[in-house]
């Protein structure tokens, strides 16, 4: 928890250069389409996002046209007070925030219409758990669609085979880009969050286990943020050229996408 108050702490003026922002939105908008296309949503749902830091996700549902409850769950208090603030200022009526654990959801059983939970599942030590709960407050019929790091993703594999000076390299250039974030935090704090990252076929797995069926999977972009792409645009510009066309030529692919979105659903 004090990792993530200390992300936290600088998080609204998070700096995101040009290859995360990209990869950073190609999530959001495919987020966004897997949440639009739940026709049951009206003015009654109740949508929540599990480990919802300052509430980024569930306003950006809201100025999308999307209508009803929204509430924001994270183990950060710093976060949810953030939120809370955040909240106030725009002026919204319908936000509520809890700071409670995902592994524990402190909610009455089938009452959630919508779950999100990006980039968060890998922070837990019992996924499972998580996805059990997710079920137990979901209506019959309610969706959860989560994000997470895929690491079979065909570029992270490249990677690993450059040669040990390429990777020292590309180390010490994010590492720059962290400390532009915060002075405080290594590329180490930032990454030794990341303790459930799995394949596809585990998650696939683990989904079935808790009792929900996958509808669908989608990947987002090609390549995750790093300063390195920054640095060189005319890379950045093949790569993104690249990710247009896989998304036009051959849709979703579990080798070739940084992140994986899975909507499931409630079927019983």
């Amino acid at each position: 928890m004090e990792l993530y108050d200390k992300v936290y702490e600088v998080y609204e003026g998070f700096w995101r250069g040009p290859a995360e922002t990209y990869s950073h939105y190609k999530l959001k908008q495919t987020l966004l389409y897997l949440i639009k296309s739940e026709l049951r949503l009206n003015n009654r749902s109740i949508l929540l996002d599990v480990g919802c830091g300052i509430g980024t996700d569930l306003n950006m549902l809201s100025v999308s046209g999307i209508e009803g409850e929204f509430l924001g769950l994270d183990i950060s208090f710093v976060a949810i007070k953030k939120a809370n603030e955040l909240t106030k200022r725009r002026g919204k009526q319908n936000f509520y925030w809890i700071v409670a654990s995902a592994e524990h959801l402190p909610i009455r059983d089938d009452i959630i219409d919508i779950i999100i939970s990006s980039e968060v599942a890998e922070h837990l030590q019992n996924p499972l758990a998580f996805l059990s709960e997710t079920k137990r407050v979901l209506k019959k019929g309610g969706v959860l669609v989560l994000t997470t790091p895929n690491p079979d993703y065909l570029l992270g594999k490249i990677a690993k085979l450059l040669p040990r000076k390429v990777k020292d390299m590309l180390d010490e250039e994010q590492q720059w880009h962290l400390k532009r974030i915060s002075p405080e935090l290594s590329t180490f704090e930032w990454e030794k969050g990341h303790i459930s990252i799995m394949s596809l076929k585990s998650w696939e797995k683990l989904i079935e286990r808790a009792g929900l069926k996958i509808d669908k999977i989608r990947g987002s972009a090609i390549f995750g943020g790093h300063a390195w792409l920054d640095k060189h645009s005319l890379v950045l510009g093949i790569i993104i050229v690249l990710d247009s066309l896989v998304s036009v030529l051959v849709g979703f692919s579990k080798h070739l996408h940084f992140n994986l979105l899975i909507k499931c659903r409630k079927v019983s």
